[in-house]
């Protein structure tokens, strides 16, 4: 009986643990999105970033202010383990970012560059999901 009582413990900590796992991977980054980096050098404090999913990998173009209809492309574009990571080249700086879900239509982390971490929000474009 005690083995019975164990192996249905097991099965449904398990059947959690899954069901957690498969509830984190829903997220789909795919949209446009509106990012605010406050910290930032004058001029990238606010922008677009617009990520799309196509023949199997992701792409990401970022818009900054006074840039008209231009997107800068990011490199190395990644979702892997419920985060959306990539580089971008401005002024010949490399600035990698790496972003985290917070719910269905929010991103967190940061942009990274010589001269530091930069926090990092961005919120789905709910207009042009």
């Amino acid at each position: 009986m005690k083995r019975i009582i164990v192996a249905l413990m097991i099965i449904v900590t398990g059947m959690t643990a899954l069901n957690a796992q498969q509830a984190k991977s829903k997220f789909k980054p795919e949209g446009k999105w509106q990012f605010e980096a406050p910290a930032a050098p004058e001029g990238y404090t606010f922008g677009t970033m617009d990520v799309t999913f196509a023949e199997n990998k992701y792409a990401v173009a970022m818009g900054l202010p006074g840039g008209g209809d231009y997107k800068l492309p990011a490199e190395q574009v990644k979702f892997e383990n419920n985060e959306l990571s990539c580089k971008l080249y401005i002024e010949g700086e490399e600035i990698s970012i790496s972003l985290k879900p917070e719910g269905s239509d929010k991103m967190v982390g940061k942009a990274t560059y010589s001269g530091g971490d930069i926090p990092l929000t961005c919120n789905r474009d709910k207009e042009k999901k």
